[in-house]
């Protein structure tokens, strides 16, 4: 079965927080716990400390999630640890807070609101520059100075350590750095793979001068923050300004006509030169038999994926969140904006029927299509379609049909027709309602190429054939459906 999941939905859950920690005995032990009142899962790597981090950590140890090493690896080594562990763990974010206290976990909500509006984002904290000295705001400036230049992205605040990184979206973790420049690394990586960046103001302790715990060698870092920022800067001409270009083009619509037509000519030559000839000659050799048709409804389903699958520009995607899975026939019903509802319709499930306009039986290319695959057009007659569709329902086939009839224009639900509640009495079906949205604005009536976005099925609750919930008799169903599907987009818009 072909099924794509349903949207993200946030889970607080999905988040670990991770608290890099070096010689921070006075404060690990607090910031954890009031990390724990925010989030449910906290991590500390204990990055080599040397004085009793450990020991301040023993009263958590069955609450917390603990890394600890012997050697130092610098405050990029602990990062890139936690990271790799929350990945392996299932984590889809993690959010970084250093062990020293100047960052408030009670600022964390604030940055899971933002998470919330803007997901797979980078949401990085802004500290108030207020009580930083002036070496401090120096380094901060030099850095937001060297982001920009890097990225041609602008940020107030490139060296805070309260930040959200989006685990899928960062790259594979073998940066250059280890030390307090590998997380202006992350951001530069970050930009250049297009990741959102978020900036949320939040606030800060500076505790007195003779209380601050240190590890930064001005002379030093400095130096190997100089010479980072040089080869960073030979990356983004290597990399990052094509890199950035590249997915800037990739996001207007109009670079991609000629991949989408590209798309479609093959996917028009492969039915017309590959597909209809190949079905004649499949038929001539295996014989128009029940196991045939099932193996020729499976290539049907794969070639329907094709053209609904456009890579970074279109795509049909099934919510299928009661896990419905055909295995027992039904009435497949469903709104029709347009050709994309029938392709997705298709890669539901390979055993089924579908039942066409009139027009269809005469077209040059979709007429022997049909004929090979048993579809059947409303010509035929209600009466003649029930004795046509008993044997198929009788091998396990769904049948579907689309009780507007008709493609619309503006989205809207249009009258339903009574046929497809008429067979489901005759045949004693359970129908199961889809819901078919966007796909009108994706891909108007008449329009050759469809327009950039997603379009979206959802599959609705079977409803079993003696249930009387919306009405008992064909008629009086069919109506019932109709206005359940109006009330349906309604609550959606």
């Amino acid at each position: 079965m072909h099924f794509y999941s349903a949207p993200y939905q946030f889970d607080i859950t999905h988040v670990c927080c991770i608290i890099p920690a070096y010689n921070n005995a006075a404060t690990v032990a607090q910031v954890a716990q009031k990390c724990l009142q925010q989030l449910p899962y906290v991590m500390v790597v204990n990055d080599g400390s040397t004085d009793d981090t450990l020991a301040r950590l023993e009263p958590l140890k069955d609450k917390i999630i603990l890394i600890s090493y012997a050697d130092n690896k610098g405050k990029g080594g602990a990062l890139r640890t936690g990271m790799r562990k929350a990945r392996e763990m299932g984590f889809r974010y993690a959010l970084t807070i250093d062990a020293d206290g100047q960052h408030l976990p009670e600022d964390i909500p604030a940055l899971i609101n933002r998470l919330k509006e803007h997901p797979d984002s980078l949401i990085v904290g802004k500290r108030t520059q207020r009580g930083q000295t002036r070496g401090a705001k120096f380094a901060n400036r030099f850095s937001n100075f060297w982001f920009a230049v890097q990225t041609l992205h602008r940020l107030k605040d490139t060296q805070t350590g309260l930040r959200i990184y989006p685990l899928l979206h960062l790259p594979a973790l073998s940066l250059l750095t280890s030390r307090y420049e590998a997380e202006l690394e992350l951001l530069v990586w970050s930009a250049w793979r297009g990741v959102n960046i978020q900036s949320v103001p939040v606030n800060v302790y500076y505790p007195p001068r003779e209380e601050r715990i240190s590890h930064f060698q001005p002379a030093k870092d400095f130096t190997r923050i100089s010479i980072f920022n040089t080869i960073m800067l030979v990356g983004a001409f290597l990399y990052g300004y094509p890199s950035m270009a590249l997915r800037w083009l990739w996001r207007q619509e109009w670079a991609h006509y000629p991949h989408v037509a590209f798309k479609w000519l093959v996917f028009a030559l492969d039915v017309l030169f590959i597909l209809v000839p190949a079905s004649f000659f499949y038929f001539l050799f295996k014989g128009n038999n029940p196991q045939a048709q099932e193996h020729y409804h499976r290539i049907l389903q794969r070639v329907a994926l094709h053209p609904i699958d456009i890579k970074g520009y279109f795509k049909a995607q099934v919510h299928n969140d009661v896990k419905e899975d055909f295995s027992k026939p039904a009435m497949i019903i469903c709104n029709h904006q347009s050709m994309v509802d029938i392709l997705t319709t298709l890669s539901l499930t390979p055993k089924l029927i579908m039942l066409a306009k009139p027009s269809y039986a005469h077209h040059p290319i979709l007429a022997p299509i049909l004929h090979f695959a048993g579809f059947y057009t409303v010509s035929e007659g209600y009466e003649q379609l029930t004795l046509l569709l008993q044997e198929k329902v009788k091998q396990g086939y769904s049948v579907c049909v689309f009780p507007e009839g008709t493609r619309t224009r503006t989205g809207k639900i249009q009258r339903f027709h009574r046929g497809a509640f008429y067979l489901a009495e005759q045949l004693n079906l359970d129908i199961v309602p889809c819901l078919m949205e966007n796909s009108y604005q994706l891909w108007p009536k008449g329009c050759y190429f469809p327009h950039k976005g997603i379009a979206h099925m959802q599959v609705m609750p079977r409803i079993p054939a003696d249930d009387t919930s919306f009405g008992e008799g064909f008629r009086h169903r069919a109506k019932q459906f109709e206005r359940y599907y109006r009330q349906l987009l309604e609550d959606k818009n």
